[in-house]
């Protein structure tokens, strides 16, 4: 029986393409152990910046199924993650804009932490002083209408308002005159020694 021939190709995992990241020369070709991709040289261009010749050797359309995403993906790559660990296990991503963008994602996880409170706002400029000036009110006659005025800066203005002067209160009834008090005794008459000539 004749000896088989054994074809070996260029071969290693994705991370190992990316690390060494070498120039495959013209047609020559290497393959992702890990992903099963596997991309074309032209003899110019260094790996990670070839196009995998597996997901049509353009952009996208791969699919991939491992515990971790794929090096050196393209834009429409679909990666399904098997991970069972994680919150990404058992999810599917499709490549789009430089980044893994959920399919048909469930819920949201939980809200992030509220962030930094902003910096305060630079005090308003202080508004004008408001006066009030308040006219002088006279004695008036009972019955007659006093008028007063109350003058404010803007944006106040000027109030003015009457005020009647209340009715003069009636006068007081005389008090009644108090009793007059009981005579006194006569006092005993004064006594006045003679005088006698000498």
């Amino acid at each position: 029986m004749p000896a088989q021939t054994v074809i070996r190709l260029r071969r290693g995992t994705a991370a190992q393409w990316a690390s060494v990241n070498p120039i495959l020369a013209s047609g020559e070709m290497g393959i992702e152990t890990d992903t099963r991709k596997f991309k074309f040289g032209n003899g110019v261009t260094q790996w990670n910046s070839i196009p995998y010749a597996s997901s049509g050797g353009g952009d996208g359309g791969g699919f991939f199924v491992a515990e971790e995403p794929p090096v050196g993906p393209n834009i429409g790559d679909i990666w399904y993650c098997t991970s069972t660990t994680g919150e990404l296990g058992g999810k599917s991503f499709i490549r789009y804009d430089g980044y893994w963008v959920e399919l048909n994602p469930g819920t949201l996880g939980p809200a992030g932490a509220t962030g930094a409170t902003g910096a305060i706002g630079a005090t308003g400029a202080t508004g004008p002083a408001n006066t009030l000036t308040v006219g002088t009110v006279t004695t008036l006659a009972p019955g007659a209408l006093a008028t007063v005025t109350i003058t404010g800066t803007a944006p106040n203005q000027t109030i003015s308002f009457g005020i009647p002067q209340g009715q003069q209160g009636i006068q007081g009834v005389q008090g009644i005159q108090g009793v007059q008090g009981i005579q006194g005794e006569p006092g005993d008459p004064a006594f006045h020694p003679f005088l006698i000539a000498g």
